[in-house]
């Protein structure tokens, strides 16, 4: 599985993830949205030395209706690519800078958490996070606040304290969905007789209010129903238009192809995937020196997919179509290639699983990519394997190795693997239906050498 994706739909009573799944009113930008040509600068907190961030002005725009309107507007922070938040916490704008890239509010390798499923951010600095995004604009992180609030309190079966919900009072609107889920903790998980006297008193005014609409439908919850309430029920739902500094401190420059197109990334990000970029950036080279890489001979589309895939976990935007795939398969197997020889073990993966999938969506082999594979990679490469299995199991009946349009895809080196493997089979070759192909485990062929967090000095 891609390393990006692999933790985001694991129910949480089965078995609890590292963060809550993330509501589908909360995607991530389109790959276009990596403007990478615009970068700003944001500043945030007050005094001599205020904490620095760069993002990308596309992904702030997408998930920000406040950065939208600084950013694409006539305004100077628009003009200047540079935006201050003197009034903002930097350890909130943290957690959105890690949620925006990430869509998630902590890094689960960073972050010490006492145990497999825990929330380790505090239900103050949740609501803090909250209360950013409703000021900023950014209904998506407002929602990942409320499922992790919601998630904390059902697993350590608490509400939030009362200086919090006083807190949240101070500074939401009346009809806030942060609001709404403290009185929700109060009715449903809590004795209304052990409330604080300091308590806001808007608190009891909305009690008072949600008793006499809940009327005979109040009912108290246990802490397995707690847990499987439905989070969405407090999720704004408005149409948006890993923070780990080590990841996204440095910018560093790649200039792709011919023409030397650039791409601005993050240094630790592109070092913590890639063995060849960290062997770059992070050595005595002249690349590690000057944060500048070249890749004359590189295809610029193959990058631009890499790049995407990097930031989003993705290497294509979804298809409407269920199930099918919208790249080609030798575009699948030159991005495995590339990141074969970039050191992307997570982007190999990812390319396979995308050409397992297009496979089992057609039910059909590409012979067009076995000359270009067996040219392209090492004799043990899974790559190689897994072409070799899609005839050995079934996926290409034996008259098409008769067809003269497609004898010179199957080249020697190719055709000495498959006598091979149906050999070693002893005739009990392992026919499978569509459907059983589908089913297959993947992981077989997946390069499990994960790239270690990158180090920064």
């Amino acid at each position: 599985m891609t390393t990006a994706a692999a933790n985001r739909s694991t129910d949480l009573q089965s078995k609890p993830p590292s963060q809550p799944p993330n509501c589908p009113g909360s995607p991530f930008p389109p790959c276009s949205a990596y403007d990478f040509n615009s970068l700003v600068r944001i500043k945030v907190g007050g005094g001599d030395n205020p904490k620095e961030f760069r993002a990308h002005r596309g992904v702030l725009t997408h998930s920000s209706s406040y950065f939208k309107a600084a950013l694409s507007g006539h305004f100077k922070e628009g003009k200047d690519g540079e935006i201050d938040l003197p009034d903002d916490d930097p350890n909130v704008f943290e957690a959105f800078y890690y949620w925006l890239f990430t869509r998630q509010l902590w890094d689960p390798n960073t972050i010490a958490i006492a145990k497999a499923g825990s929330v380790p951010l505090t239900f103050d600095l949740l609501c803090k996070i909250f209360v950013f995004g409703d000021a900023r604009g950014i209904p998506g992180l407002r929602n990942a606040a409320v499922d992790a609030i919601l998630y904390k309190s059902g697993e350590q079966w608490i509400i939030m304290p009362t200086a919090i919900i006083n807190y949240v009072y101070e500074n939401t609107p009346k009809d806030s969905m942060l609001r709404k889920l403290a009185v929700d903790m109060v009715m449903k998980i809590f004795d209304a007789k052990k409330l604080s006297p300091e308590c806001n008193p808007e608190l009891l005014m909305d009690l008072v209010v949600a008793h006499q609409d809940s009327g005979k439908a109040y009912k108290r919850l246990s802490q397995a129903e707690w847990r499987k309430t439905n989070k969405c029920d407090n999720h704004d739902h408005a149409p948006a238009a890993p923070y780990s500094p080590p990841l996204y401190d440095t910018m560093v420059i790649v200039k792709v192809g011919k023409q030397k197109q650039e791409f601005f990334a993050h240094k630790g990000l592109i070092c913590h995937y890639s063995t060849y970029f960290r062997a770059a950036f992070q050595g005595q080279f002249q690349e590690g020196i000057t944060g500048v890489v070249e890749l004359a001979k590189d295809n610029v589309e193959f990058f631009k997919i890499f790049f995407g895939w990097m930031y989003t976990g993705r290497l294509f935007e979804p298809p409407s179509e269920p199930g099918k795939i919208p790249l080609e398969s030798t575009l699948l197997a030159k991005i495995y290639v590339f990141g074969d020889a970039r050191g992307i073990p997570d982007l190999k993966n990812a390319a396979i699983d995308a050409l397992f999938n297009r496979i089992s969506y057609e039910w059909s082999l590409p012979t067009l990519i076995i000359p270009y594979v067996y040219a392209n990679t090492l004799q043990s490469s899974p790559l190689r394997r897994f072409v070799v299995d899609m005839v050995v199991c079934g996926t290409y009946e034996s008259e098409g190795f008769r067809d003269p349009i497609y004898k010179d895809n199957f080249t020697t080196d190719y055709l000495r693997d498959l006598a091979v493997e149906l050999y070693d089979l002893k005739g009990a070759r392992p026919r499978m239906s569509q459907e059983q192909w589908r089913n297959r485990d993947r992981c077989q062929y997946h390069d499990h050498s994960n790239a270690p967090a990158a180090e920064t000095t």
